[in-house]
């Protein structure tokens, strides 16, 4: 596999989430092996919204042309998280360069999974929410 840096940043996080190395791995209660409660599952910030945590995260896959050409940039994407942590109706939102990375954040976001949010009566909801994926070849300057 080449040597790739692909960041993720979730805008509006409380605590610092990043991405994981492997696919299938991630920051959140599930990865400890047990079940998360509701509690566990969504972050209310000061200023009262939410944000769910997740489960698994999906690097995006680095475009091979955009590999050859050393070309580095972000996307960001937003999308709902469904009552069943699944991402739904996922969209780009803004990109550098436009549409190079598109296709492969998209995907990546898409694949992520988060802790199925619910209210405070844990009734199932569904949350919006977004990300940036900071890419670049091995070696770049990381996240902006």
């Amino acid at each position: 596999m080449r040597g790739i840096l692909v960041a993720c940043l979730a805008l509006a996080v409380a605590a610092p989430l990043g991405c994981a190395s492997e696919p299938g791995t991630g920051p959140g209660p599930a990865d400890a092996g047990g079940e998360p409660s509701a509690s566990d599952c969504v972050v209310e910030l000061p200023d009262g919204s939410v944000i769910a945590r997740p489960i698994h995260v999906q690097p995006p896959a680095y475009p091979p042309e955009a590999y050859e050409n050393g070309i580095e940039g972000w996307v960001r994407v937003e999308g709902t998280i469904g009552p069943d942590g699944r991402i739904v109706d996922a969209a780009v939102v803004d990109s550098s360069p436009p549409e190079i990375f598109d296709e492969a954040a998209l995907s990546a976001f898409r694949a992520w999974r988060y802790c199925p949010p619910s209210d405070r009566s844990g009734q199932p909801e569904r949350i919006e929410h977004q990300l940036r994926f900071q890419m670049g070849p091995a070696g770049s300057s990381g996240p902006s």
